[in-house]
């Protein structure tokens, strides 16, 4: 196998996180696992820049906002929507909040939250 870097050289094994193969001077081990440079690079960064929530651009429906909050979480866009739907469909039917609080608080949060 062929590092993904240089075609000439031979692959010591592949990173854990992105699946390429690494040559034997791109590689780094973390906890016994072989990683390519730019993804220990990638999660240094990563580690050094606060999380910040963002309205999803990709998993958009409507605003974006419940593709974001799914991202900010890790978590399929699916999920949080069908929360977001039950909050506002089994309200009224147990009389505890009026439907339009979560459609308000979704409208409030598409105004405020910045897009990526």
């Amino acid at each position: 196998m062929k590092s993904y870097k240089d075609h000439t050289k031979d692959a010591v094994g592949v990173c854990m996180a992105c699946g390429r193969a690494v040559a034997a001077e791109d590689a780094v081990t973390v906890d016994g696992k072989l990683y390519c440079k730019e993804c220990t690079e990638k999660k240094a960064k990563e580690k050094l820049e606060p999380k910040r929530l963002y309205r999803s651009s990709k998993n958009k429906m409507l605003g974006g906002v419940c593709g974001g909050i799914a991202e900010y979480l890790n978590v399929d866009p699916t999920i949080v929507r069908i929360i977001f739907v039950a909050l506002m469909l089994i309200p009224p039917l147990t009389l505890w909040t009026p439907f339009w609080i979560p459609l308000i608080a979704y409208v409030i949060l598409w105004i405020i939250i910045p897009e990526r």
